[in-house]
Formats: C-alpha cells, structure tokens, sequence
C-alpha cells in the first residue's frame, strides 16, 4: 500500500504544482496589466499637459518658452525610463500563452514619448524666431508631416 500511496501523493504533488505555476503566470498577467493602465494613465495625463500647452501657445494665450518645453520632454523621458522592463515582461507572458491586451496601445504611447523626447527645445526656439521673420515652415505642419513620415515607417516594419 505505501507504494501506491507515494505513486498517488507524487502525482498530487505535480498536478497541485501545475496549478500553481498557472495560477503564477495569470497572476503576472493581471499584475503586469493593472500596471500598464496606471502607466497608460499617466501618459495620457502627460500628453494632455502638453498638448494643453501647445494649444496655448499656438493661440497666443502663452508664449512659448524653451524651458516649458524641456520640462514637458523630460516628463516624456521620465515616462520612458521603465520601457525596457516593461518590455521584457510582455515578451515573457506572451512566450507563456498570455498576450496582453494593453500591449499595442503601449507601444504607440511609446513611439509617441520617443518622438517628443526626441524634439529639441533649442532648436524648436531657433525655427521660431525664423518663422517669426517670415522663414520656415508652421510648427502644426511640421508635426503633422513628422507623424506621417513616423506613420509610414510603421507600416512598413509590419509589412
């Protein structure tokens, strides 16, 4: 009797094991998703600061000011500082079976942060002032050209 009952408590054992790497991995999974809303929340907070200000700005409500702008990047690379990891841990669930749904919507926060930490401030200043003296180019066409060529560049990764 006791060989049967060791046969048993071992494949107990494993089968109880099973389970709780399951239940392991789901836990990564919702813990991994309730962070990526709080972080997909506080980006949009940063955007809407942003674009609140540039909204200003274009309508002459504010001046635009070099370290306004710097300010609003830094928020966006302080937004990026935890990109890797977050990666890595959406790689690994979806290795395990369990794709998460937030993920694309996260990437294009990311490319978004990535394109406005990119913008520098200094000559951001320097367009304007040539802009102001009839040179250059609106800032809103600019950016809307700057999201098309990104756009385009996207496609053609995923193709």
């Amino acid at each position: 009797m006791a060989k049967a009952e060791d046969f048993l408590r071992a494949h107990l054992e494993a089968h109880s094991e099973a389970w709780r790497a399951e239940h392991d991995h789901a836990m990564e999974y919702w813990d991994l998703r309730a962070r990526l809303k709080l972080s997909l929340s506080l980006f949009d907070y940063i955007r809407s600061m942003d674009e609140h200000w540039s909204e200003q700005v274009r309508s002459g409500g504010v001046s635009w000011r070099p370290d306004e702008a710097v300010a609003h990047s830094e928020f966006y690379r302080e937004w990026l500082i935890p990109l890797k990891g977050i990666e890595e841990s959406l790689r690994q669930l979806s290795a395990k079976g369990y794709p998460v749904e937030e993920e694309k919507q996260f990437h294009a926060a990311c490319e978004a942060a990535l394109l406005a930490v990119k913008l520098d401030a200094g000559r951001i200043h320097a367009g304007l002032e040539e802009f102001e003296e009839g040179g250059g180019r609106p800032a809103g066409q600019v950016l809307d050209e700057l999201r098309r060529v990104r756009d385009k560049s996207g496609e053609q990764r995923r193709a």
